[in-house]
């Protein structure tokens, strides 16, 4: 029997997206029809490295974050694994006179399927016929691809048989033929939908409250209040976003918003998808909060559903919370959303690595990982004290990385050595300029800086004295001792003078 979870959770997500069966009005382009019907994506992140520390400086492989096509309107991508498709439909357990029946005509049955392959691929106007005789078997394992491929049949007996196979027994066939009549004849869904609330399966139920919600039938109003005392979260959530849509905006957008801090991901991450409907504080609020979810898709989701919401209304919302508050919001919402592809490069990003929170670390370490500047190294040296072995392991094979992209001379033997790293950093300074009370020093990051005696660099390495050299900058020869981790360090000048 096809899970009942997941029944609920794809129907509303397709109803909820440009994946859709039908649209607001109950119809939809062909395409976006058949895009719906070709699986839906069940995305899930990459998982994290189990690896223990090694020495190797082979360069780990990099997190893949994506958003799909349709992020606005669907579930947020990151590597997408695509499940069961049109042909592809668990018909729930068969009766023995079924089983034997569908032993004995597998022959016909791989035959049917090729013919509605091809139908699908290349409309075939005198097809209706053969597809009726599909669909009005109940234990044929075709049957719903066949009443899907009805729906392009405009024809008074297309409707007429889709309204009779609402009354099936099979209660994936009434829920399938419930979604292609609402393409064809909505008046016609809309009443059989009524009926249908009252349907003994739960996920036949759920998608009823969606065609009536769709329809904004505010005749329905009464019957979904009850189903807001349901148990089932993903029934509350079909019926609180059908309430936004049937004249009690009130009602269903307070559930949706309880809906949406709930722990459980699939609801959460919907509910969220049906605020971008609730315009106003509190609910932007939510997903303001979420982003900081120890969940990372509910994140994710969050960040992609505040994209959706118009910046007066977003700004409002952050102006509600604390001044220091705001900064962290705002530094991780860059992050993520630069992740994503949503924003350039967040140069505060390394930031992120100070934080006590791993997800905040990782994220921060994700970024420095497509950016491979220079600039960060101090930073990510800086990890390598870090809490988290894995933190502390990523931190090393990046340092790696980025001193072997910039050419950077003479790497550290030992690359999780946090003090030798620190050290080889410092050694990349430069006497420029010298008179033995001041001196100039160009550093890595191809700039210039005026030290005295005292002045502190990188890592709190404090300047201990100055020796001038030779020639017109008294550069050559010049060196500058520095107190490193509590260890002398002597900064070269350059081999030629100015």
């Amino acid at each position: 029997m096809t899970d009942l979870r997941f029944l609920l959770c794809s129907g509303f997500l397709l109803l909820l997206t440009g994946c859709s069966f039908m649209g607001s009005d109950g119809n939809t382009s062909q395409k976006s029809a058949e895009n719906g019907l070709k699986g839906v994506k069940k995305e899930k992140l990459p998982p994290k490295s189990t690896k223990g520390k090694s020495k190797d400086k082979t360069k780990p492989k990099q997190k893949a974050y994506a958003v799909s096509a349709k992020t606005t309107e669907s579930s947020v991508i990151t590597p997408a694994k695509e499940t069961g498709g049109i042909f592809d439909y668990d018909m729930g357990p068969h009766d023995p006179a079924a089983e034997k029946l569908l032993a004995s005509s597998a022959r016909d049955i791989d035959k049917n399927q090729r013919r509605l392959k091809e139908i699908y691929r290349n409309h075939d106007p005198e097809a209706l016929p053969f597809l009726i005789a599909i669909a009005a078997n109940n234990y044929d394992p075709l049957a719903t691809s066949a009443i899907y491929l009805i729906r392009r049949y405009p024809q008074t007996r297309a409707v007429n048989f889709l309204a009779e196979r609402t009354e099936s027994d099979n209660a994936a066939i009434r829920k399938a033929a419930l979604n292609s009549l609402l393409k064809l004849d909505s008046n016609t869904a809309l009443l059989k939908a009524r009926k249908m609330l009252r349907d003994k399966d739960a996920a036949v139920r759920d998608g009823a409250i969606l065609v009536v919600g769709m329809l904004k039938d505010t005749d329905s109003k009464g019957a979904l209040l009850d189903f807001l005392d349901s148990k089932d979260p993903f029934i509350r959530l079909s019926t609180a976003w059908a309430l936004l849509h049937c004249g009690d905006y009130h009602k269903g957008a307070g559930e949706l918003k309880e809906l949406a801090q709930m722990p459980d991901t699939n609801v959460c991450i919907m509910a969220m998808k049906a605020l971008r409907d609730v315009e106003d504080i509190a609910a932007t609020r939510i997903l303001y909060n979420n982003i900081f979810s120890s969940d990372q898709k509910i994140q994710i989701a969050a960040v992609a559903m505040l994209e959706q919401k118009p910046e007066p209304l977003r700004q409002k919302a952050l102006s509600t919370y604390p001044p220091e508050k705001i900064d962290v919001i705002e530094l991780r919402l860059s992050v993520i959303a630069y992740l994503l592809g949503k924003s350039k490069f967040p140069e505060r990003c390394s930031e992120l690595l100070d934080s006590p929170a791993y997800q905040d670390k990782d994220y921060g370490l994700d970024c420095l990982e497509r950016g491979k500047r220079i600039k960060d190294i101090p930073a990510i040296i800086n990890a390598l004290a870090d809490r988290y072995s894995k933190i502390r392991e990523r931190a090393a094979f990046l340092l790696v990385n980025i001193a072997g992209i910039h050419k950077l001379p003479k790497q550290p033997e030992d690359i999780y050595d946090i003090r030798a790293w620190r050290r080889w950093w410092l050694y990349q300074y430069r006497v420029i300029a010298s008179d033995g009370n001041r001196a100039i020093l160009s550093t890595p990051l191809a700039q210039t800086t005026e030290i005295t005696t005292d002045s502190r660099l990188d890592f709190a390495a404090t300047v201990k004295m100055i020796t001038p050299g030779n020639g017109q900058n008294k550069n050559i020869g010049a060196s500058v001792e520095l107190l490193a981790d509590g260890y002398p360090l002597i900064i070269d000048s350059k081999e030629t003078g100015n």
